[in-house]
């Protein structure tokens, strides 16, 4: 028979979950089916390869498609989001090993890379080179590209950041943000989230400076300040001592960096699109005001159509969408729309519209092989109840609903901060019970 504590928890975390984290869900959905679209777009029009891109109405209309950095940015602050809201409900009390944490990371992250990696590998063998793609910047493979892969370094070298499969840097640059987690939480702890940001900005901006002109410039710092961005949200939306940050003007502060990301990607041109830049923390600001927004204002109508059931049910799976799309997109280019010989906007058009979808059900069966059976069972729980329950309109009454449930016992006060809902007395939270429902993206 459970505890009252454990059953307390999958309560709280159940109620949670399906009022508050489904739209989460799907902003990391529309995250990786936009990626997915970008890759299309370069399949067709490999600026970043061969500088070749479409010109006229085509190019007004699909342009939008070509900043998958950005949607990298944005899955970190989302992660950081996760991961710091988590701690920050807890008051900061944190117990427990640093090394806890990375094995449960490890476990939820890393499996279903190693099968992405090995599946890969193998379609590799049926993947035309050249091909006048995109892909053709993932190969030639070299003995070093496979060996980094499998140690997760292979950012650290220029030419091997791409191999095998394009979208597998953003994965080792995530792992290496989490080696740096437990360290900015104790920052945190002693001085507060502000000066963890802080550290943070310290630390990168001089690496990402140094490091630009050289090899080792996909070690990506600035995605670190994304990542401090993100929990610096979590921090405002969820911490009574920084409400002065959570009233600021964010929907002004958002709308600025958005349009200095849009005028900056613009003077910048195609050396926008291969490098995480300065571009790429407008962005994060825009997106962690974006997320802080969301919170203040739950009932809101961007909330709820973030929360219906399709997107939600994407954004359970999209770590596997962004793992597996790009060898998959690259053959189905290949074998089904190269040899048509048609117009490049329309091979585009059957690429994204008709070749997303079986991709999008292809990443749902690897999910279901490969990712799920890797879940911890309250991780499976909120996955259940994110598809299959709608947001309740009131976090407040389903939080209260759900310790009703519990026999014998009382529901605790419940204190609101501007969107959130928490206990009066903070629990104690330890490093090794943060979880988050996808890996990669928080």
């Amino acid at each position: 028979m459970r505890s009252f504590r454990s059953r307390t928890r999958v309560k709280f975390e159940t109620a949670n979950r399906s009022g508050h984290y489904a739209h989460l869900d799907s902003l990391r959905g529309l995250a990786a089916v936009y990626v997915v679209l970008g890759h299309a777009w370069f399949t067709v029009w490999p600026e970043v390869m061969y500088r070749e891109k479409p010109s006229g109405l085509v190019l007004a209309l699909t342009s939008w498609l070509r900043y998958g950095h950005a949607a990298v940015a944005f899955f970190i602050v989302l992660s950081g989001y996760v991961l710091g809201m988590q701690v920050v409900r807890s008051g900061n009390l944190i117990k427990g090993s640093a090394w806890s944490f990375y094995k449960k990371r490890a476990w939820r992250i890393l499996p279903p890379y190693y099968f992405a990696l090995i599946i890969s590998l193998l379609l590799l063998t049926w993947i035309r080179y050249p091909s006048h793609t995109l892909y053709d910047g993932s190969l030639p493979v070299t003995t070093q590209g496979i060996l980094s892969h499998f140690l997760l370094i292979h950012n650290f070298w220029t030419k091997t950041r791409a191999e095998i499969s394009g979208p597998f840097w953003s994965i080792a640059v995530e792992c290496q943000i989490y080696l740096a987690f437990p360290l900015m939480v104790w920052v945190a702890q002693r001085r507060g989230w502000l000066v963890a940001l802080g550290t943070v900005v310290l630390a990168a901006l001089p690496s990402w400076f140094l490091l630009r002109k050289t090899d080792h410039y996909d070690l990506m710092p600035l995605l670190y300040v994304c990542f401090g961005f993100g929990t610096l949200a979590a921090a405002a939306t969820h911490d009574p001592a920084l409400q002065k940050v959570r009233d600021l003007p964010w929907k002004w502060i958002s709308s600025t960096a958005f349009g200095l990301f849009v005028l900056y990607t613009v003077r910048a041109g195609t050396e926008a699109l291969i490098h995480v830049s300065l571009g790429e923390i407008l962005f994060g600001i825009g997106a962690a005001g974006g997320v802080i927004l969301m919170a203040n204002n739950p009932n809101g109508w961007v909330v709820q159509r973030l929360s219906s059931r399709p997107l939600v049910a994407i954004g359970t799976f999209s770590y596997s969408l962004y793992l597996i799309h790009s060898p998959l997109q690259q053959l189905f280019w290949q074998f089904v729309l190269d040899p048509l010989h048609l117009p490049k906007p329309a091979t585009f058009g059957l690429l994204a519209f008709a070749g997303t979808p079986l991709l999008v059900a292809a990443a749902y069966g690897f999910h279901l092989l490969f990712e799920r059976p890797f879940m911890s069972q309250r991780q499976r729980l909120a996955e259940r109840e994110a598809i299959h329950a709608m947001p309740s309109k009131s976090p407040s009454r389903s939080l209260q609903k759900a310790y009703a449930d519990v026999p014998h016992q009382e529901a605790p006060t419940l204190l609101r901060h501007g969107s959130t809902v928490e206990t009066a007395n903070h629990q104690e939270l330890s490093l090794r019970d943060i979880e988050t429902e996808s890996p990669y993206l928080g």
